[in-house]
């Protein structure tokens, strides 16, 4: 799980040190909403727990999805998420 795409995120090796020992509850509530959105990161601070982490990668994947069939303009499916 640690490896898969929807683990992975764009960052600058600074920020990248000072996150690398922090649980992610922590600092992810210290970024603006706006910016963890352009990551496609769920917003729910319940998804940040450490113990939610599959569900974290579940929702971050349908975002990830849903960023991608937008930028390509492919339609989403009636009914569907």
């Amino acid at each position: 799980m640690v490896n898969e795409l929807a683990n992975l995120a764009f960052l600058c090796a600074e920020p990248n040190k000072l996150i690398s020992k922090t649980e992610p509850r922590l600092y992810l509530a210290s970024i603006e909403p706006h910016l963890l959105q352009k990551q496609f990161v769920p917003l729910d601070p319940a998804l940040w727990e450490i113990d939610a982490f599959p569900e974290f990668l579940s929702q971050r994947r349908a975002l990830i999805s849903a960023g991608i069939n937008e930028l390509l303009g492919v339609a989403r499916p009636k009914g569907g998420a």
